[in-house]
């Protein structure tokens, strides 16, 4: 369902179709590309290819677990893993993937830790 009146900023000449789902940019249909059921605009398709914030997430819950000064990071890296997954549909599986990884981590970090302590 295109309009005429919008264009598609990566394609000038060409009319833009629906927005982006995750972003809501306007893109046309050379541009756009199929991710998990939806048509997504490039830079879209680049975000949830990548996994963007996820990283960070399973970097905190490393860091916990290799230091014992760090273990604070590990509750961050929960954090910030739970939001991403709470973002649900709008992300890759491979992010998903990547944001149980970083609670993975993270509660061997916080259970290594905890014996490591109380033992």
């Amino acid at each position: 369902m295109s309009s005429p009146e919008v264009q598609c900023p990566r394609d000038p000449g060409n009319p833009a179709g629906a927005p982006c789902p995750r972003c809501g940019t306007f893109t046309c249909g050379v541009c756009a590309s199929p991710w998990e059921g939806q048509w997504l605009c490039p830079d879209c398709v680049g975000r949830v290819a990548r996994g963007d914030g996820s990283w960070l997430a399973v970097g905190a819950g490393i860091l916990g677990f290799l230091s014992l000064a760090c273990v604070p990071l590990a509750l961050v890296a929960i954090v910030l893993a739970g939001i991403d997954l709470a973002k649900g549909a709008s992300r890759g599986r491979a992010a998903r993937r990547l944001d149980v990884v970083a609670i993975l981590v993270a509660l061997a970090a916080l259970g290594f830790w905890g014996v490591f302590l109380f033992a």
